[in-house]
């Protein structure tokens, strides 16, 4: 039979192994589990906090972008109003013009028609004298026509 003595030496060897045991390795691991628990635990902390500013930062970025295409609607609004403005203005600028060059071709078709029907009267009085003259050159003899002129010379001097 196992000597009581022994039991009990080997009884109290186990129980201060275990001591040693746990004072060597059960304390530091428990230890480095719950220094890795807090670590853990700030990590998700810190995973949340950046988790929000994340998710706020999304919802700044929606309404941005929310207004921004609202802007955009405006923008291009007040571009098409102003494309139709000017489109507006460059049209009564160029009927401006094309009624300012229609009166001119006016004015100047009445003037070249002036100039026309008073060239057309100086050529046909030339035509009116020159068919003149030959009729009266043809009706008149030397004598008369020495009269004539002497007479108009005189009625000059006279």
């Amino acid at each position: 039979m196992v000597n009581q003595f022994e039991f009990l030496a080997s009884l109290v060897a186990f129980f201060i192994l275990l001591a040693g045991l746990k004072y060597v390795l059960y304390n530091p691991l428990v230890q480095v589990a719950k220094d890795r628990e807090s670590q853990a635990k700030e990590r998700i902390k810190e995973a949340e906090e950046i988790l929000k500013e994340a998710q706020a930062q999304a919802q700044e970025w929606r309404e941005k972008t929310a207004s921004l295409e609202g802007e955009l609607a405006q923008i291009s609004a007040k571009a098409q109003e102003d494309v139709a403005n000017l489109r507006r203005e460059v049209e009564a600028q160029a009927q401006k013009e094309a009624d300012s060059m229609l009166q001119g071709a006016r004015v100047e078709a009445v003037s070249l028609q002036a100039k026309g029907a008073l060239e057309l009267r100086r050529r046909v009085a030339a035509e009116v004298s020159r068919q003149a003259e030959k009729l009266v050159r043809a009706s008149l003899d030397p004598a008369l026509q020495r009269n004539i002129v002497e007479n108009f010379l005189a009625k000059m001097e006279g």
